[in-house]
């Protein structure tokens, strides 16, 4: 069964629907019928472009489903459809906008990969990077006198900001759902405040049930590290660094002062 791995892409194309209605004509709509539609996408970046392609390869035309890998007959193996596995879960606390009168709240991201065939039945592997994420443009509109129209109209006089829009609010129940895509027992988990753009990944526990149950305690505790000593606290943020999961060199924390010996406020 078909399946879009990033279905937010066409919430992209929606938003440009429709925004210069006011700019053209009947005429225009009968020899375009997107004439009325911005022409700019939010992003038409590398990422889209290589998602299609990766698509061209691995779905049926014919049929709009996609190719399953074969066995040593060349025929289709059933259950083989490509699945989305998570190899990283991302606890979000996004920055408040005073301005649009948005308060700051929790959300949940994820990366992995997904795993599909071509004609011929051979692996083709594509990441993905948080499809729970889509970028909305947020219109500037005047109101000008139309002669055609004769009468007062809304002009689109062009993109004013661009809006990044979260689908997945974070819950025990969303956290958890995710989870049970994940690629192995080793996936990461990783809490990150938007404000500061500070990222800090959660140092597993004895396994992973427990690791989780640390990653669902409150944003502050999870984020300050506050089950950590100071020099775990350092080589975890080193060691997440050195696998791409967060930004920094680790200078904040290379010179943090060693925790006291046992027993010295005792």
């Amino acid at each position: 069964m078909y399946k879009d791995f990033y279905p937010n892409f066409k919430k992209e194309k929606e938003n440009l629907k429709g925004v210069l209605a006011n700019h053209v004509t009947k005429a225009d709509l009968k020899k375009n019928a997107d004439a009325g539609d911005w022409p700019i996408a939010p992003r038409g970046d590398v990422t889209e472009r290589s998602y299609r392609e990766w698509l061209e390869k691995c779905v049926d035309p014919r049929t709009n489903e996609y190719y399953l890998a074969r066995d040593e007959n060349n025929l289709p193996i059933k259950g083989t459809e490509p699945k989305y596995l998570i190899t990283a879960i991302y606890r979000v606390k996004t920055q408040e906008d005073l301005n649009h009168d948005k308060p700051s709240e929790e959300i949940l991201l994820s990366k992995g990969s997904v795993v599909g065939h071509d004609s011929n039945g051979d692996e083709l592997q594509f990441p993905i990077t948080f499809p729970e994420r889509w970028f909305k443009n947020i219109y500037k509109f005047t109101t000008e006198y139309d002669p055609h129209a004769k009468a007062m109209v809304k002009q689109c006089q062009g993109v004013s900001t661009v809006e990044k829009v979260y689908e997945l609010k974070f819950s025990e129940k969303a956290a958890k759902s995710l989870l049970d895509q994940r690629a192995s027992d080793k996936i990461q988990f990783v809490v990150k405040d938007e404000g500061t753009g500070r990222a800090v990944n959660v140092e597993p526990d004895v396994n992973l049930p427990k690791t989780f149950e640390r990653f669902m305690k409150p944003f502050e505790y999870v984020f300050s590290g506050n089950y950590l000593s100071q020099q775990q606290k350092a080589d975890a943020h080193r060691r997440g660094i050195s696998e791409g999961l967060i930004r920094g060199t680790g200078s904040d924390v290379s010179n943090m002062p060693p925790d006291p010996p046992k027993g010295a406020y005792s």
